[in-house]
């Protein structure tokens, strides 16, 4: 099959464990990511030049061509392209859903791995927690293609386990998607662990798959320990 963001593949190096790899993929996202913000700056100059968007010179309107044209083709080289191609496809195809899915998981397990480098590399166009965000309600509103199933299993695992990150509750959700003996087997590993906030959120995840609650809001956690008696 023909795979229109193969210029991307590079980004699977964004976690890799060899440091010399992961860094040549952070030079490459750094360098993707300025390219596509030279371009805007270029339109921008434009577009305040002509005073308007639509510039009615040809002069004007021929450099602001030339200035999308380059605005493209940066973005297309970005890590972001097959995740704009993925979230904004509406009503969703489950083809190119699961074509692309393989990114959005990326983009989890960059957070999960490595979250100063997820957080801070390069210059953003948007928000990496409303990035997060929309990845999240992407597969909680399209579902979870079987080709990352298991991998979005484990970052339901990882996310409970760990300490809370913004947009984490979005993971209980999530769970309801991947719901499994691999995913209940991961959280009960976590009913024995030592914090006992772990515990809790380990016992509220598997609650949500037993009484099959699919709506989960950020109200939910709150409103469950308030049920179960637990003074936290």
């Amino acid at each position: 099959m023909d795979e229109p963001f193969a210029a991307v593949g590079w980004a699977f190096d964004l976690v890799s464990p060899e440091a010399a790899r992961r860094r040549a993929a952070l030079d490459r996202h750094r360098a993707t990511m300025e390219a596509s913000n030279e371009a805007q700056q270029w339109i921008n100059r434009v577009w305040a030049e002509a005073g308007t968007p639509v510039p009615q010179g040809a002069r004007l309107g021929a450099e602001l061509d030339q200035a999308l044209a380059a605005k493209r083709d940066a973005d297309a080289l970005t890590f972001f392209a097959p995740l704009g191609e993925w979230w904004a496809d509406w009503p969703i195809d489950a083809v190119k859903h699961a074509r692309y899915a393989a990114y959005a998981v990326l983009f989890l397990e960059w957070e999960a791995k490595y979250p100063l480098e997820w957080r801070e590399a390069g210059s953003w166009s948007v928000s990496p927690w409303g990035t997060k965000e929309s990845v999240l309600a992407r597969f909680i509103r399209g579902g979870v293609p079987d080709e990352v199933k298991q991998p979005v299993a484990d970052l339901v695992v990882v996310a409970v386990a760990r300490e809370y990150r913004c947009k984490d509750w979005m993971y209980a959700a999530v769970a309801h998607r991947v719901d499994g003996s691999e995913l209940r087997s991961g959280l009960a590993r976590l009913l024995g662990a030592g914090d006992p906030l772990v515990r809790l959120r380990a016992e509220f995840v598997l609650d949500l798959l037993d009484q099959r609650r699919p709506r989960v809001r950020r109200t939910t956690w709150k409103r469950w320990l308030a049920g179960s008696g637990d003074p936290m």
